[in-house]
């Protein structure tokens, strides 16, 4: 895929490529191109943009455009990518960034329910120290009430629900993993400390 850019010099958000740029520590400043990141790239083939086109369009101040691409929610966080790239650009830690500050604004449309899965992901770990996956699912049907109303779905879901349960591949009550208390601890540690960063900006 190219991104295609006028003859015309991009008039880009330099604040938001600078503020990428400190709060990311990727290095992408470094990156020259070479597309070993976009060929081992595992989701590369199913995102609007590859991982090195992502590098570009933050260093040109494409702010909007990047907040609401699909990869930086797409991403596996697997490091191929990072392992491989010769020039040790920390592409995994911009993912991470950009999703913070795309919570912030608007994600794009095709990818709207993946910050909202996110964040019932986290509020169950949280809880339980582990993912309780009947939780999971409630949470996002909950968090979708058109989904609600398809009961074609609604049906196919209790069926396929019922199966894993006979094959106890499906807990009904949630289970608190060993030592949850700490990951709670943790989690409410970034919380305190990226509200800190907030009210000192």
């Amino acid at each position: 895929m190219h991104i295609k850019i006028n003859d015309k010099p991009v008039q880009g958000d330099q604040m938001f490529r600078k503020e990428v740029l400190e709060l990311s520590h990727a290095h992408i400043e470094r990156c020259y191109q070479c597309y070993t990141c976009a060929l081992g790239c595992p989701v590369a083939f199913a995102t609007d943009f590859t991982p090195n086109q992502i590098i570009r369009m933050v260093l040109a101040g494409m702010k909007e455009q990047v907040l609401q691409s699909e990869l930086i929610w797409m991403c596996a966080s697997c490091e191929t990518c990072a392992a491989r790239c010769p020039n040790d650009v920390e592409i995994v830690k911009l993912m991470d960034t950009l999703r913070i500050m795309s919570l912030k604004g608007k994600p794009g449309k095709s990818v709207k329910d993946i910050p909202f899965m996110h964040k019932v992901f986290l509020k169950i770990v949280e809880n339980c120290g582990r993912i309780y996956e009947l939780g999971f699912i409630m949470g996002m049907k909950a968090g979708n009430p058109a989904g609600l109303m398809n009961v074609k779905a609604l049906v196919e879901d209790g069926i396929l629900g019922f199966k894993m349960f006979k094959r106890r591949k499906l807990a009904i009550l949630p289970h608190r993993a060993k030592g949850w208390q700490h990951v709670q601890q943790m989690i409410k540690k970034i919380q305190e400390k990226n509200q800190s960063q907030e009210q000192t900006k």
